[in-house]
């Protein structure tokens, strides 16, 4: 068809014409015996992303163990009948979550487990996220759901007159390591004596002339 190509001038803005004139050839594959698969000229990235995805969990797991919480984050408490677990930051298996806000809970049959579930999910053209949520029972373990890994932890467990206990780790690895390292010297009975060489526990005398050393 007849187009009109115009140059701009006076102020007027011209126009910039781009025809494209395609031919098909109908049977040419089959003529010519070539066979291009889609493997030779695309080139999918999942399998890597995926890779890569798990080694950053797995990495964090070095860091922060099977769970880690940090402060209050998804701890488990009551305020009357009614129990809640909340709002924070927390890792379990790697996998970082936060709480927005606190959330109250149904806890219809005691004793029980309160359990954080995460799982890494997405889609193949939106941006990946770690989705989460509380479930309440009595045993859970990691499972696979529409070909979704979930992982799970118990943050706390209610025993049979609503008494909570808190189970989750506090800190990185290593933060607690040192904290149950101190906890069981703490319920230890074999504390040891302080001297003028050693370090450990001491009683002082209240006499201005002692000559004790422990």
């Amino acid at each position: 068809p007849l187009q009109q190509k115009l140059k701009t001038a006076e102020g007027q803005q011209g126009n910039v014409l781009t025809r494209s004139f395609l031919m098909e050839y109908n049977g040419a594959q089959a003529e010519t015996g070539i066979n291009t698969p889609a493997e030779t000229w695309q080139i999918d990235f999942t399998a890597r992303m995926t890779g890569m995805d798990e080694r950053q969990r797995l990495e964090n797991i070095d860091i922060f163990g099977a769970a880690a919480f940090f402060g209050d984050g998804y701890l488990v408490g009551k305020s009357g009948n009614q129990f809640y677990v909340t709002k924070g930051t927390g890792y379990v298996a790697g996998l970082r979550t936060t709480l927005a806000a606190n959330l109250n809970i149904t806890v219809t049959t005691r004793p029980v487990k309160v359990w954080l579930d995460v799982c890494w999910t997405g889609t193949l053209t939106s941006v990946w996220g770690v989705q989460s949520r509380i479930t309440v029972a009595d045993n859970l373990a990691d499972y696979v759901q529409n070909g979704v890994q979930h992982y799970v932890f118990a943050v706390a467990g209610i025993d049979e007159n609503g008494n909570i206990t808190d189970l989750r780790p506090k800190g990185t690895l290593n933060e607690q390591q040192a904290s149950d390292a101190l906890r069981k010297h703490e319920q230890s009975r074999n504390h040891p004596d302080a001297t003028t060489r050693e370090k450990g526990f001491v009683r002082l005398s209240s006499d201005t002339n002692s000559e004790s050393e422990s």
